[in-house]
């Protein structure tokens, strides 16, 4: 799930309900500006026939996101959806090189001029070494996560610990580690659960009692994460 602006929705609400629910954290500007490109970015998805599911009418079917009032989400066919974008990739001659762990970024300069000039890595199956040398570099190696609160276990941090060591400023690392209720006691994974809720599912206690009211009369089970964790 992600969130799904429209043309007619008001922005401005909604970037005071993220700001306000992450406790004034967000960075205000870059939510305007995630708002605003993420409007143009579904309609791209739209014109692309992307697997988004929509409602009885045609139209994208919007959910109440986990922590929220009046934004919205969207659903997508995660494996399709990546397989669409990969071939619009494609379609544009670029290369790709798949299964390739980039382990460290390439410096060129001296101390005072110092600029990542590419990076270097291996490939997960052969271990064959590759160096990759380019005019511009973009991260996009996903957050950071903890193996004892989350069934991912490939958001290894790499691409932050690079960067880290290229002498990039780092930012919000605070928010690396939380709380999780997707998996419990390393026995039940539950993956989408924020889908889960947004359709109306709720949690019961052992006594078969709804217990979210005590916690958060207004959102109940779509409550901020850390008010789930800590009322579990």
């Amino acid at each position: 799930v992600q969130l799904c602006p429209t043309r007619e929705d008001d922005l401005d609400m909604w970037k005071k309900e993220i700001v306000i629910s992450g406790d004034y954290f967000p960075d205000q500007d870059w939510v305007d500006f995630f708002l605003r490109n993420q409007i143009e970015r579904i309609e791209d998805y739209e014109r692309w026939g992307a697997p988004l599911e929509k409602d009885g009418k045609g139209k994208i079917a919007r959910i109440v996101g986990r922590g929220h009032i009046n934004t919205r989400l969207f659903q997508f066919h995660g494996n399709k959806l990546m397989a669409l974008l990969k071939q619009k990739v494609l379609d544009k001659k670029v290369e790709v090189m798949e299964r390739i762990m980039i382990t460290d970024l390439l410096l060129e300069g001296d101390e005072a001029n110092k600029r990542v000039a590419g990076a270097v890595g291996f490939h997960a199956r052969t271990g064959e070494f590759y160096i990759f040398r380019a005019g511009a570099t973009i991260l996009a190696t996903g957050p950071i996560g903890s193996k004892i609160n989350t069934s991912v276990d490939n958001c290894t941090g790499d691409g932050v610990a690079a960067a880290f060591r290229a002498g990039a400023e780092l930012a919000n690392m605070e928010f690396c580690t939380g709380g999780n209720i997707t998996v419990w006691d390393r026995k039940v994974m539950v993956g989408g659960i924020n889908m889960i809720q947004g359709h109306g599912a709720y949690f019961l206690n052992s006594l078969g009692e709804r217990f979210m009211s005590k916690y958060d009369q207004l959102r109940m089970e779509s409550s901020l994460l850390h008010t789930l964790c800590m009322s579990f």
